[in-house]
């Protein structure tokens, strides 16, 4: 396997996951790169065309759960966010002013 293609399948293992709002550890990411990888050239042992086997392996992604596995959705709005953590850190500083 040619780390080329890999970077391919991490780049848009990474754009699937950037639609659906979700952050991935890079070990999930380098995962499914291969595994998507792992499809590819199946399919292309199987005796698909190029083009065949990597549309194959799209609608393969594009209909894959894996997103629902990571552990949270990005924050979608950020600023609201801190505004949390600086309202929690506060209330903890109220309790326990030491």
């Amino acid at each position: 396997m040619r780390d080329r293609d890999l970077r391919e399948w991490r780049k848009l293992v990474r754009e699937r996951a950037d639609r659906e709002w979700r952050e991935l550890s890079l070990d999930v990411v380098d995962e499914l790169a291969c595994h998507l990888a792992d499809l590819h050239a199946a399919a292309l042992a199987r005796g698909a065309s190029q083009a065949d086997a990597h549309r194959r392996v799209l609608d393969t992604l594009n209909a894959a759960s894996f997103l629902e596995l990571s552990k949270r959705p990005r924050a979608r709005n950020a600023p609201t966010g801190y505004f949390q953590d600086i309202r929690l850190a506060g209330r903890q500083l109220r309790e326990l002013p030491a």
